[in-house]
């Protein structure tokens, strides 16, 4: 059994995925992305689910960011590698560095052509798709179902009350329930600006304010999560 973290930087950097790991004894894959998109989440749950990294009796932390976040995702070729490397990064860099700037290359290739692939981070200036949102919000409540068939022990976190737009929320929560997936009704931001917590920035929490986030309003719902599916109730619960 794995704790596996999906979502933005409120989860990339956040303290919150290392408390809950510490707290359940179980070892952490934080899929998580700062800048990133709900889509390059999707990516990246679907090649575990692939490649088998993925079991049905680990726990799933989905944190949902922006739906208006730009997303795209191209194959890696010489074409971009030079493209790139002129315009984000001197020569002698880049040859040391394949992370570029306001992109990063997924590590899992393409099981079909063995290539690696780039995705664009919501910071960068090269994406000229327009944003469809309600495609964008289908094609998550569509990767989360599958999420919850294939685990029983999936938790929906969102980042801050505006990730999805106002008209769609109340119906994608519906959706969720209709699903039984169980998700948090405080959002990470503002929970923490409601209980005065310290922020590093406007946007996010420090590190202790993430703990607290954690235990007082995580854990719980872990617990009634693994409790309810009680053949697979760990150690450190029982």
């Amino acid at each position: 059994m794995k704790l596996i973290t999906l979502g933005c930087s409120l989860t990339h950097q956040a303290g919150w995925a290392d408390y809950i790991a510490e707290c359940t004894k179980l070892p952490l894959i934080n899929l998580a992305q700062s800048a990133g998109s709900n889509q390059i989440q999707q990516h990246r749950f679907k090649e575990y689910l692939l490649t088998d990294k993925i079991s049905k009796d680990d726990l799933i932390i989905w944190q949902i960011t922006s739906t208006y976040r730009k997303h795209d995702r191209i194959k890696l070729t010489n074409k971009w590698r030079a493209k790139l490397a002129k315009e984000l990064y001197a020569p002698d860099i880049i040859k040391r560095q394949p992370k570029f700037h306001h992109t990063i290359t997924q590590k899992n290739k393409n099981i079909f052509d063995n290539k690696a692939r780039i995705d664009f981070l919501c910071t960068t200036d090269y994406i000229e798709n327009p944003t469809d949102e309600e495609q964008l919000i289908e094609d998550l409540l569509f990767n989360l179902i599958i999420a919850k068939k294939f685990t029983e022990n999936l938790l929906v976190v969102f980042g801050w009350g505006q990730v999805l737009p106002s008209q769609y929320i109340q119906k994608f929560k519906k959706l969720l329930s209709l699903n039984d997936i169980e998700y948090i009704e405080d959002t990470i931001v503002e929970w923490c600006e409601a209980h005065h917590l310290p922020m590093a920035g406007s946007l996010h929490p420090t590190h202790r304010s993430y703990q607290l986030y954690g235990e007082k309003v995580i854990m719980p719902k872990i617990n009634s999560i693994l409790d309810a599916n009680f053949n697979i109730i760990p150690a450190w619960l029982k």
